[in-house]
C-alpha cells in the first residue's frame, strides 16, 4: 500500500517525543496482520479480538516521501519521520534507495547536471525514523530502488529524468502508449509487494510472516551504506546506529529470499 499520511499526535502534559507512536490506522493494520479484530475505543474499552474467520496477512506499506528535496538529502530524509501508517510493527514497511546514475543522452535539459545521490545510497526522496523515539520500530524494514534526482549545474534545482526512474506499465486512457516510469517510496513499494507475491507463488505453505522474514533476512547493505556506516562510527557512537533506521535491512536480494 502507497497511501500515507502526516501523523498527528495529542500530547498530554509535558511535550515529549511521540513519533512513531501506534495511531488508529496502523493499530489497525497490526491487527489485520496478526489475523486480529481491532475494536473502536469509542464503541467499547480498547482490546484485541482473535477471530476465527481472518488469516494474517502480509502489509507491505510505503514510508512515505519527503516534502523537499534538497542538496543534503541525507540530513532531509533523517528529519522527515516515517508517515502514518509505516509505523505499523507487524507490517514489512519499504523505503527507497537508487542506483541510479547515468541520465539518457536523449533527453534533453540535463546537460551538466549530476546524480544528488551515490550508487547504493539512499533515495533523496525516503523518509526515515531517526526522529522516532527508541521506544519505536525502526524503519522502513527494507529499501528498493526508488530513483534518484538530478542536480543542476548551479545546485539550486532538482528534477526527476526519466532515466532516474523506473519503468511500469499505465492504462492508455489519455493517449495510447502502455508505459511509462514511477519513482520515488511508491515505486520502490510496488516492488517489495512483487517479491512478496513471486515468493508466496513459489512457497505457498509459507505463513506472511515467514514471507515478510525472508525478504528482512536476505537484505544486505550496500557498498554505499557500509561506508556510510563507518563514517558515521568515526564520529560519534550512534554512527552504528543510524544506518539500520535510516536504510533498514537494506536491499533484499530475491534470489536469496526465495532460496532461504
Amino acid at each position: 500500500m502507497a497511501v500515507t499520511a502526516e501523523a498527528e499526535h495529542a500530547t498530554i502534559g509535558p511535550a515529549k517525543n511521540v513519533l512513531g507512536r501506534p495511531t488508529a490506522w496502523s493499530a489497525a493494520i497490526d491487527a489485520l496482520a496478526a489475523g486480529s479484530v481491532w475494536t473502536s475505543p469509542i464503541a467499547m474499552p480498547f482490546r484485541w479480538m482473535r477471530a476465527r474467520s481472518l488469516r494474517s496477512g502480509c502489509f507491505v506499506l510505503s514510508a512515505g516521501n519527503v516534502d523537499v528535496i534538497e542538496d543534503d538529502y541525507l540530513t532531509r530524509c533523517d528529519l522527515e519521520p516515517i508517515e502514518d501508517p509505516a509505523q505499523a510493527w507487524n507490517a514489512l514497511t519499504v523505503g527507497a534507495y537508487t542506483d541510479l546514475q547515468t541520465i539518457d543522452p536523449a533527453e534533453r535539459g540535463y546537460d551538466g547536471w549530476t546524480p544528488l545521490a551515490l550508487r547504493g545510497d539512499l533515495s533523496p526522496c525516503s523518509r526515515t525514523s531517526v526522529a522516532f523515539d527508541h521506544d519505536w520500530p525502526a524503519k522502513p524494514d527494507i529499501v528498493l530502488e526508488g530513483g534518484n534526482v538530478a542536480r543542476s549545474p548551479s545546485g539550486n534545482a532538482f528534477l526527476w529524468p526519466d532515466s532516474f526512474q523506473t519503468l511500469t506499465t499505465k492504462a492508455p486512457i489519455r493517449d495510447a502508449r502502455l508505459l511509462t516510469v514511477t519513482r520515488q517510496t511508491s515505486a520502490a513499494t510496488a516492488k517489495a509487494a512483487h517479491l512478496a507475491a513471486s515468493i508466496m507463488a513459489d512457497y505457498p505453505s509459507c505463513w506472511p510472516e515467514t514471507v515478510r522474514a525472508l525478504m528482512v533476512h536476505s537484505a544486505e547493505w550496500t557498498p554505499a551504506m557500509r561506508k556510510a556506516v563507518r563514517g558515521r562510527a568515526e564520529t560519534n557512537r550512534q554512527g552504528r546506529a543510524t544506518t539500520p533506521i535510516r536504510d533498514g535491512r537494506a536491499k533484499p536480494r530475491a534470489r536469496n529470499s526465495q532460496r532461504q
